[in-house]
């Protein structure tokens, strides 16, 4: 008698990990976010396939000596570019502190993009070790495959297999991706092809972070605050972030919070060009000239547009990834004076490295600092609005406490807001669980194409 097969999806991503399981017809047996297993709100870092979890599937659902296919929706390419990004040192908290130059140990620091990348490289290393490791310990089977799928591959078969249609053409607009965020598919007779991707950092997901930051509500979990500097300039930018490192620890010491931070930092590594005006005007160069040969050269300079193979391709000129990286390169620069010969800039501009803030923001016309606090399991918003405002009350020091985002709307409201709260939670409670259940189906599917890694 033949040994069924199971196939086994694993949401590897740094954040919403999620397990699903279907069998050799394509029925879905177990969909689970390994969220509503832990208790902790997107479960960032955390493994697709917690060890009791796995346990519990294979004693209800599976039988443990059957054929499983372990799926991950990264490609084999990216599993690689995340282990050699962790031989850099880029995913390892011991590491980046030791290597040299202030860049790197403010990535270390303060960096998203450094935990993101820690956070990512934790999981796909996590995920499925569990699940095989269990298959192996405790009921001696081998019988165990990994295959790996590019990324936004899962997202289109998420959205076409699940689809009524037999043919369309499906676009992935993600946060982020292998190589760019957005992919584009045709759908047709049961299988997917890729037909065009955008390459770089562009992404309107991470457009739409920004613009909901800029508009005060937060792309993220967690009650948004502004800490506010009324010392009436008593208070230094250094001694201002040390008040709200010290209102940090306090709330983080209260026990009811998985997470109080900041992205603010006093200390971030600036280099500043200072130019030398009286030598810029005896070789006739123009300031002017200076800052457009700068803004082209390190961000960009849109030229016009071709017409090849009846597309439409913007002409952007900037300077290749080698020649932008470090502040050496700024002044191998050239810019042209008034005749037309080129001055190197070196001649034109000192550089000046120092440190301070990326940023200063004002609310009500003084500094602030944005801080992000994430309760615990069990302590409401509510609650934990309290114990905040109580841990500044304590506190004092020049400084106050301003709600931002939905917590000033819920602050406002006094409570009033509680049964919207309770209809988002019924309209969107079983969401992760159906997602889970769409992307294994749409992995079974990309499995019986053969299109594994």
């Amino acid at each position: 008698m033949p040994m069924p097969r199971y196939y086994v999806g694993l949401a590897a991503t740094f954040h919403d990990p999620a397990l699903a399981v279907v069998d050799e017809r394509g029925e879905v047996l177990f969909a689970e976010a390994s969220e509503r297993f832990l208790q902790v709100k997107r479960a960032y870092g955390a493994a697709a396939d917690p060890r009791e979890v796995v346990r519990r599937v294979l004693r209800d659902h599976c039988d443990p000596q059957g054929e499983f296919v372990l799926a991950k929706a990264w490609s084999a390419p990216f599993t690689r570019l995340m282990e050699f990004q962790s031989l850099l040192g880029l995913a390892d908290h011991e590491r980046l502190p030791r290597r040299a130059g202030g860049l790197t140990r403010y990535l270390c620091d303060r960096s998203v993009l450094f935990y993101s990348l820690w956070l990512q490289h934790t999981s796909l290393r996590l995920s499925g070790g569990h699940f095989a490791d269990i298959l192996l310990r405790d009921h001696g089977n081998r019988r165990v495959r990994f295959v790996k799928f590019p990324h936004h591959l899962a997202h289109a078969a998420n959205a076409c297999y699940t689809s009524p249609f037999t043919e369309a053409a499906c676009a992935v607009v993600d946060g982020q991706g292998e190589a760019g965020a957005m992919s584009f598919y045709a759908y047709r007779g049961g299988e997917l092809r890729r037909v065009a991707a955008a390459r770089g950092p562009e992404s309107i997901g991470i457009l739409y972070s920004v613009c909901t930051d800029l508009a005060g509500f937060s792309s993220e979990g967690g009650l948004e605050l502004e800490l506010l500097d009324t010392s009436n300039g008593q208070l230094s930018i250094q001694q201002f972030e040390q008040q709200a490192q010290a209102f940090i620890r306090a709330a983080r010491a209260t026990d009811r919070f998985e997470r109080v931070s900041t992205r603010f930092t006093a200390g971030a590594p600036l280099v500043q060009l200072v130019p030398d005006r009286l030598q810029m005007a005896s070789l006739g160069v123009d300031l002017s000239t200076v800052v457009d040969t700068l803004g082209a050269s390190f961000g960009s300079d849109y030229v016009n547009d071709s017409f090849e193979s009846d597309q439409v391709r913007k002409v952007i000129v900037q300077l290749d990834g080698r020649g932008r990286r470090n502040a050496d390169d700024v002044l191998a620069l050239q810019v042209k004076n008034r005749e037309g010969q080129l001055i190197p800039l070196a001649q034109l501009v000192r550089i000046d490295q120092g440190s301070g803030p990326t940023s200063i923001n004002h609310t009500r016309l003084v500094r602030s600092i944005s801080i992000r606090a994430i309760p615990r399991p069990g302590v409401s918003s509510g609650q934990a609005m309290a114990i905040l405002e109580q841990v500044q009350r304590q506190r004092g020091g020049g400084i106050d406490l301003e709600w931002a985002g939905l917590a000033r709307e819920e602050a406002k409201a006094g409570g009033g807001n509680l049964k919207h709260l309770a209809a988002v939670v019924l309209q969107f409670g079983p969401e992760p669980v159906a997602l889970a259940s769409a992307d294994l189906m749409a992995l079974f599917q990309l499995g019986k194409c053969g299109l594994g890694a």
